[in-house]
């Protein structure tokens, strides 16, 4: 559900806010925080408010804004040296944190390698991994071309990116995982537009900057 709100935000498709975009935000505010990964939700809500804004729906807008803040706040509580890179990643995906925040940067420190391409790296490692390491060096203005070569390494040895991971030398599952299909083209669709495709730009300016020091 979060997940089409993005998608309609993307799309500026204003014209379903009332029968889709407000009803799916009014669930995930009454569902409560963890009904979703917490990332996607407070992206949701974020935009959201601006298509409520758009709308004129400004009781809903503040609603959505109020929510997404306080799940936001819930977020940091822990403070920026208990991110795990997995999560940093996620959070600068989906806008929450700028890629030079302290608590990301202090994540990779920890484990440098996390989503890059090394010989470090244990096979079979999630293309959603890859994407995250990849879209966070885009947004530094980094090269990405080595992490798009081996995610297509990977699909030409396992004929596409198999649903479950298996053991180099044996075949893909019967069953293509879409999600990870779908993780590639958005990042070849970022490389060209030489920044992050899915990444809202309401979201990182009302959260990023709100990130703790």
């Amino acid at each position: 559900m979060a997940g089409a709100i993005l998608l309609a935000w993307h799309l500026e498709s204003n014209r379903l806010y009332e029968t889709g975009i407000r009803p799916a935000a009014d669930f995930l505010c009454r569902a409560g925080e963890g009904s979703t990964d917490p990332e996607i939700c407070i992206a949701a809500l974020v935009c959201a408010a601006n298509l409520a804004q758009a709308c004129g729906d400004s009781d809903s807008a503040r609603l959505y804004l109020e929510r997404a803040d306080r799940w936001r706040d819930s977020l940091h509580e822990t403070g920026p040296d208990s991110l795990n890179p997995e999560t940093a990643l996620r959070r600068v995906r989906f806008g929450l944190l700028a890629p030079e925040d302290p608590g990301v940067r202090n994540a990779l420190i920890e484990s440098p390698s996390y989503g890059r391409t090394s010989e470090e790296q244990p096979e079979g490692l999630p293309v959603v991994t890859i994407g995250n390491r990849a879209h966070y060096e885009l947004d530094l203005d980094r090269d990405i071309t080595p992490y798009l070569s081996q995610l297509e390494e990977i699909a030409e040895e396992r004929g596409g990116f198999p649903e479950r991971w298996l053991p180099a030398g044996e075949p893909g599952g019967s069953v293509p995982d879409l999600s990870s299909h779908a993780e590639y083209v958005r990042l070849l669709i970022s490389q060209s537009w030489g920044t992050v495709c899915d990444h809202p730009p309401v979201v990182k300016a009302r959260c990023a900057r709100h990130s703790p020091d």
